[in-house]
This record gives structure tokens, sequence and C-alpha cells, in this order.
């Protein structure tokens, strides 16, 4: 996994904001993989 933005736009085009590598971001998506393996 490499880096995810802090936040990106709803609408098209999803564009990045604010930072561009954070932790959290990937964090959260690791657990909703996660989350969603174990249904």
């Amino acid at each position: 996994l490499g880096q995810l933005a802090e936040i990106y736009d709803g609408a098209k085009p999803t564009v990045s904001r604010g930072c561009f590598a954070q932790a959290w971001s990937v964090g959260e998506l690791l657990r909703a993989v996660y989350e969603w393996e174990q249904l």
C-alpha cells in the first residue's frame, strides 16, 4: 500500500486535498478492508 491523501472531494473529478500522505487515511482503509473480509 502506498499513500493516501487526507481528503478527497466526493464530486467528480475526485481531487485530493490536504496532506498528500496521511497515516490515518491508510489506517482507515486497512480497517475497512478487514471489516469487509469479516462479512
